[in-house]
């Protein structure tokens, strides 16, 4: 293959994955009746949350010249006491 193929095709694909993903974002999400029954439980707090989180985003925003923090969210899942760390915990 010559490297205008190569560039074609990888090209082709993002554009493939690109509109996949535009398209997955307009759909509205589908929550499992688990996620309604907590909603129920917690709609007041988790409101009140989000109002706490949202002032102190805009007064992180203000200090920083208007642009929004950098926030890092990182999960990780499956992993043993200690795996990460001192080996000695």
């Amino acid at each position: 293959m010559t490297m205008k193929t190569v560039f074609g095709m990888t090209l082709c694909a993002l554009l493939i994955l690109g509109t996949n993903s535009a398209r997955a974002q307009q759909r509205p999400l589908r929550h499992d009746a688990e996620h309604y029954v907590l909603l129920r439980q917690h709609a007041e707090r988790w409101s009140q949350e989000d109002r706490e989180i949202d002032a102190k985003l805009a007064s992180v925003r203000a200090s920083n010249r208007g642009r929004p923090p950098n926030i890092v969210y990182i999960l990780l899942d499956d992993l043993g006491f200690g795996e990460i760390g001192m080996p000695a915990l």
